[in-house]
């Protein structure tokens, strides 16, 4: 469980997150007025970049030089916490005066955005008792983040270019 052998996947990790992050925001920007016009896309664009930054966050927690491992464990407690009420409160947003099934509600808050944070919080915690996996539980958890984030950025994408008039050229 030597987060020292993790430097590497924490690099690439941070690396990515921060660029797509980055990618997102700046698209985000350049279309705020349409965004903010639209309740939906604004949910859709905060669960992005809330998926998107997570794994920055836990590649910090991973690349800490901290002395005891509990102290990893702890940070990516709070990691998996923090950015599991944010999904929870943008979800409750979403779906508050809508009149879906429970399947559907409970789909949406299952699927990645909550279980990101469950795979984080499994890491945390066998950290922090020394056993049951370490930081293996934090795979899964990059790549739900990074599904779910580009994913959702791609809806926000395809519902923004739904709303532009398409040009066309004559040869």
């Amino acid at each position: 469980m030597d987060p020292s052998n993790w430097q590497n996947f924490a690099v690439v990790t941070g690396s990515a997150s921060a660029a797509l992050t980055g990618l997102v925001f700046v698209a985000t920007s350049l279309n705020l007025q349409r965004i903010v016009a639209q309740g939906s896309l604004r949910i859709v664009a905060a669960q992005s970049m809330i998926l998107l930054i997570m794994p920055l966050f836990i590649a910090l927690a991973i690349t800490i030089p901290a002395d005891q491992i509990w102290i990893i464990g702890s940070l990516l407690e709070l990691c998996a916490l923090t950015i599991g009420i944010l999904m929870y409160v943008t979800i409750f947003v979403v779906h508050r005066g809508r009149h879906d099934s429970v399947f559907s509600r409970r789909l949406s808050r299952a699927t990645p955005s909550l279980t990101t944070c469950l795979f984080t919080a499994g890491a945390g915690v066998s950290l922090f008792l020394g056993f049951g996996g370490g930081l293996i539980w934090i795979v899964p958890a990059v790549v739900l983040a990074f599904a779910g984030g580009v994913t959702n950025a791609w809806l926000l994408l395809i519902h923004l270019d739904a709303g532009t008039p398409t040009t066309t050229t004559s040869a």
